[in-house]
């Protein structure tokens, strides 16, 4: 009996590693594989048919994977179709939805606006709009797991606080609500955060900060907020605040935050106080590009505001690099990168790297991906690999493979 129970133990610690290893690398052959897990070929030949047969692995074709000798060479990959995940992007005005493959490529996206009647309008629309997508693109009728990233403080209880640009989702079990609608999605399987943390998230798995441990996001559009990482790790805080720099007071005796000057808004009334007629934010930049004086000063100003509180957020953390992203963030440093650096430079003697954003718009879908994958992954083992599985009949063939894979590695 406990021969068996370690032999069923061991199986899976198999199969999880194969898994895990092919998710860090993406391909492999049968040989690099055995070599990297440490497993002989003969256990590592039975755990990939076990795996083949419950459709998590697929073996490419071989005419797609000739090596630098000009051999082809027998490569396996996780099956990126076997599911699908869906990540939403909540705003204010505009609602962004994606699905992934379990790479976590986007398959299909939309962007749909946003209903502020109540929550049951809200995840209607999100309900009805994956349907849409999936049924367009001959998707599964449902994901496995889902994210939603909001613009506001998602407590550890799942509630959400602080989100002026949507009240309907203060205090609401957003989470419960869309897990309720999505009947394939597992118990534990849809996850609410804040959109900039989701963006920070992004940008450390798929864009400018692969590299990075110690960074933080800045999101700098209509609102300002900062999705943190440190060691690694995504900082949230006790309750969630963590990041929330938008809510940091100028002065002890003042009641103005940092968001009232260093935001889209900000930037607008600097302009209006100088005289330069409304405008939207961008106007503004593109005014100030003509060298027009008053959208100039004020960009200007908005620069050094901006340098500061980057230079007051790196002498808190010890960051490696500030990544700039929001609409207003990302265009700031792509028109005066030398003018940016410079002002941080003045306040502080050693500051942080200044990155543009890599994902821009779609950074936060990307970091509800990275986290609905992850637990796509872990529920599907859980479910097909709960026990043996027979060796499927006969290996199939390139044409099925290539089927499978949508003709893509």
């Amino acid at each position: 009996m406990l021969e068996g129970h370690n032999a069923s133990r061991i199986r899976q610690q198999n199969l999880q590693a194969i898994v895990g290893s092919l998710r860090s690398s993406g391909t492999s052959s049968r040989a690099a594989l055995a070599e990297r897990l440490g497993l002989s070929r003969p256990t590592l030949t039975h755990a990939l048919r076990e795996l083949i047969a419950a459709e998590l692995v697929v073996e490419l074709d071989e005419r797609q994977t000739v090596n630098a000798t000009g051999r082809r060479r027998a490569v396996v990959a996780l099956n990126a179709a076997a599911a699908h995940v869906l990540s939403v992007d909540i705003g204010g005005t505009k609602t962004a939805l994606a699905l992934h493959d379990l790479r976590g490529e986007i398959c299909a996206e939309q962007v749909i606006p946003t209903p502020t009647a109540n929550l049951t309008a809200l995840t209607g629309a999100v309900r009805a709009g994956h349907r849409q997508l999936a049924g367009q693109h001959g998707l599964a009728a449902e994901p496995i797991a889902l994210a939603a990233g909001v613009p506001g403080v998602v407590r550890p209880d799942g509630r959400i606080d602080n989100v002026p640009n949507l009240p309907i989702l203060h205090g609401a079990p957003l989470g419960e609500a869309l897990a309720g609608l999505f009947a394939g999605v597992a118990p534990g399987n849809v996850t609410v955060e804040n959109d900039v943390n989701l963006a920070a998230v992004g940008e450390r798995l798929y864009g400018v900060a692969r590299d990075l441990d110690h960074f933080a996001y800045l999101a700098l559009g209509t609102g300002l907020g900062a999705g943190v990482f440190s060691g690694g790790r995504l900082l949230r805080g006790a309750q969630g605040y963590a990041g929330e720099l938008g809510e940091w007071r100028l002065q002890r005796t003042e009641s103005r935050s940092l968001e009232s000057e260093l935001s889209g808004e900000a930037l607008r009334l600097s302009a209006a106080g100088r005289g330069w007629p409304a405008a939207t934010t961008f106007e503004i930049v593109a005014a100030a590009l003509r060298g027009e004086r008053a959208a100039l000063e004020a960009v200007f100003d908005l620069l050094d505001r901006l340098a500061h509180a980057s230079a007051q957020l790196h002498t808190l953390l010890d960051l490696q690099a500030v990544v700039l992203g929001g609409g207003l963030g990302a265009a700031l440093l792509a028109r005066w990168p030398g003018e940016l650096h410079a002002a941080l430079h003045r306040h502080h003697p050693r500051p942080p790297t200044l990155l543009a954003s890599a994902l821009n718009e779609h950074a936060t879908l990307h970091g509800g991906a990275a986290w609905a994958v992850t637990r796509a992954w872990d529920h599907l083992a859980a479910v097909r690999l709960a026990a043996p599985r027979a060796a499927p009949p006969r290996r199939p063939g390139p044409a099925a493979l290539s089927s499978t894979l949508g003709g893509q590695v």
